[in-house]
């Protein structure tokens, strides 16, 4: 137990309660006395026991006073701590959306390009058609001219056949 109370000057030991003190009273005899201090034995020291409890009581409301100081700084530290965390996380978060608003900026660029290449390739297509359209005629054409040309072929085949014969066998018709 320590005998130095942390409210005041008080020094309690077994026998003796010295008032004013600031070492613990061993001895209040010889040279060691001081006119400061003063000794108290018997009925006097139930009322300094009362005053010590007094003094404890205190201690315990000061002691309770700085471990809610101590309780509100270190939730305030926290919270700092919490806040300067949830800043530096939305400064990133802006950091991205910038930087998705950069390629969005990037992609509208693109498709208006590509807009206008698909614009002039449907300008293209439509002349292309034209062609498409003759180059269909023509090769109908040219698909009736080799159906008369092979009708041709099969007629001069015979002919050939037929008079073929008539030279080898005059008199067969």
């Amino acid at each position: 137990m320590n005998p130095k109370s942390p409210a005041c000057d008080t020094v309690v030991t077994r026998e003796t309660v010295v008032v004013g003190a600031t070492t613990p009273a061993t001895s209040l005899s010889g040279s060691a006395f001081n006119s400061n201090e003063i000794s108290y034995t018997g009925a006097d020291a139930g009322a300094d026991a009362a005053d010590n409890a007094k003094v404890l009581a205190e201690s315990r409301d000061m002691l309770k006073e700085i471990a809610d100081d101590a309780f509100r700084l270190v939730g305030r530290q926290l919270s700092e701590e919490t806040l300067a965390g949830t800043a530096a996380d939305y400064d990133t978060l802006e950091a991205l959306n910038q930087a998705a608003r950069d390629r969005y900026a990037e992609v509208v660029d693109t498709m208006a390009v590509d807009e206008e290449g698909h614009a002039q390739l449907q300008r293209l297509n439509e002349r292309l058609e034209s062609y498409q359209a003759h180059l269909l005629l023509l090769e109908r054409s040219t698909a009736a001219v080799e159906a008369v040309a092979g009708e041709l072929d099969e007629y001069t085949r015979f002919l050939e056949e037929s008079v073929r014969r008539r030279l080898v066998y005059p008199g067969v018709k």
